[in-house]
């Protein structure tokens, strides 16, 4: 690599610094990025659960309307 030859050493070494704390950086944000979308999975799954839980209310009192509140059996 061309920069290899064209920078100091004490360049070089403030090269590493730099890029190291990028990378340091780089890995807290994707941390944070990673804490929103389990915040968001979370979430999902709940929402998933109460709709399933609607449905399922909704199917019976559908089925109590129709049969008069006797349940059926198939």
């Amino acid at each position: 690599m061309q920069i290899l030859n064209t920078l100091t050493d004490k360049e070089l070494h403030e090269t590493v610094i730099k890029e190291v704390a990028k990378a340091r950086n780089e890995i807290r944000c994707a941390e944070a990025d990673m804490r929103k979308a389990n915040g968001r999975l979370s979430f999902l799954i709940v929402l998933a659960n109460e709709l399933i839980q609607r449905t399922d209310k909704q199917e019976k009192r559908y089925e109590d309307y129709t049969t008069g509140g006797k349940a059926t059996t198939n």
